[in-house]
């Protein structure tokens, strides 16, 4: 029998490890043309965008995933330099998508944007009170 459990542990610990390994450690590493093509189909329903914006955005979306990448494979900075190059890259994109999108759209996404940043990590967790217990939710209905 115990064979049997050590058997399982090692088959549950070999398709773990796998999974995490094909995943990127939580699915965070993902190809650069893959997210760009994410990002640029979100703006595309979310900003109602022309097909001729869409074509930009992508190529902007496209450059600066790749730059993004390289930054993030680079072993040659600390972790507090990587944050500083990564908000000037961040900003450049910015100010490059300012070319493409009306100001409207433009105003759109950076809330978009900042509401995204504001929510990362978070998943749908429940809140929680200062004592660590859940918070009830109010039924706003009547």
């Amino acid at each position: 029998m115990k064979r049997y459990g050590s058997l399982f542990a090692s088959i549950f610990l070999l398709f773990f490890t796998t999974q995490l390994t094909s995943q990127g450690y939580g699915g965070r590493s993902i190809d650069p043309a893959q997210l760009a093509d994410r990002q640029t189909a979100d703006m595309v329903d979310s900003l109602a965008l022309s097909d001729a914006q869409a074509s930009k955005v992508a190529e902007v979306n496209l450059k600066y995933a790749k730059k993004m990448q390289e930054m993030r494979s680079s072993a040659e900075v600390d972790r507090s330099q990587m944050r500083e190059i990564m908000m000037k890259v961040r900003a450049e994109r910015v100010e490059e998508m300012k070319t493409y999108l009306t100001d409207k759209q433009h105003a759109k996404w950076l809330m978009i944007e900042e509401e995204r940043r504001a929510n990362r990590g978070q998943g749908n967790r429940p809140e929680r009170s200062k004592d660590g217990k859940r918070k009830k939710k109010s039924n706003s209905n009547g």
